[in-house]
């Protein structure tokens, strides 16, 4: 074990997943439990002490001795990026199970939240999603796209053509990022529900505060609470109207919610909740 010291280390081990193009409909469990292996090393080899299983909790703490190791079943923050751009340059844009042709419900709640041809909209996670074509197509001229995967913004950019340079691409983690301007229209399917730590999730609303002009709308979609429990290998938080209303606080009135049937590229269905909420 080049690199160690003597003493005792705890060495996670590699999960296997499962892939949805292989095994079609089994795109929202693809992890296993992670193990964790406890080994002591005398600077010579190193013998296995034990092996723990880390199933859901979020965080685990071994305390041995007085060593203290802290151990994620989440991806890190630097992860976030790495596991979105895996996604995207692996598989093709209708082997994921978010795929949609035809994104009739956000358009749909686009339109009912009154969006004009110059209203400013911002499709968060929108990565290599067909919205942004059907915005342009209806006649909407102001739009911005934000993903943490560029691989994602690729795709898309690619798709349009000569129509890409007419919209705002943004590489960035969404509860890292900055706001720069000023949005009338907020659009999210499938990106805020995976967001399962507390600390994400308001990161997440204090960007939504600082970016939505007054009055402006905030459509956000999520798997329901019926929906599934995991979505391309990782956890997700499942909400009904009620607790995605409480999630974001009273800053955000909630207008209109509805459910949708989703049916991915495989024929499995996924149970999504949409809502529209007004900026105060």
């Amino acid at each position: 074990m080049p690199g160690l010291v003597p003493g005792i280390h705890v060495v996670p081990s590699t999960p296997s997943d499962v892939d949805g193009r292989d095994k079609p409909g089994h795109d929202d469990v693809e992890r296993d439990e992670r193990k964790t292996t406890v080994v002591k090393y005398d600077g010579v080899r190193g013998n296995s002490l034990a092996t723990i299983a880390c199933p859901r909790a979020p965080r685990t703490h071994l305390v041995l001795g007085w060593l203290i190791f802290s151990l994620s079943t989440e991806p890190a923050m630097s992860d976030r990026s790495t596991h979105w751009q895996t996604v995207y340059t692996t598989k093709a844009e209708t082997e994921v199970s978010w795929y949609q042709d035809e994104p009739a419900m956000s358009l749909r709640l686009i339109r009912d939240a009154g969006a004009g041809a110059s209203s400013r909209i911002i499709d968060i996670g929108g990565g290599a999603s067909r919205l942004v074509d059907a915005l342009l197509t209806a006649g909407y001229g102001a739009l911005t796209v934000l993903d943490i995967s560029e691989a994602a913004l690729a795709a898309a950019r690619a798709r349009l053509g000569a129509a890409a340079a007419t919209v705002d691409w943004i590489a960035a983690d969404v509860t890292r990022w900055t706001p720069q301007a000023s949005y009338d229209v907020w659009h999210d399917r499938a990106a805020f529900h995976f967001l399962t730590d507390a600390n994400d999730r308001a990161a997440y609303v204090a960007r939504l505060r600082a970016a939505v002009a007054p009055g402006g709308a905030v459509i956000i979609g999520t798997f329901a609470l019926d929906g599934p429990e995991k979505c391309s290998g990782l956890p997700v938080v499942r909400y009904d109207a009620e607790s995605l209303a409480a999630t974001l606080g009273p800053d955000f009135g909630l207008q209109d919610s509805c459910t949708e049937a989703h049916r991915t590229p495989w024929g499995s269905v996924q149970q999504f909740q949409f809502c529209r909420f007004r900026a105060g």
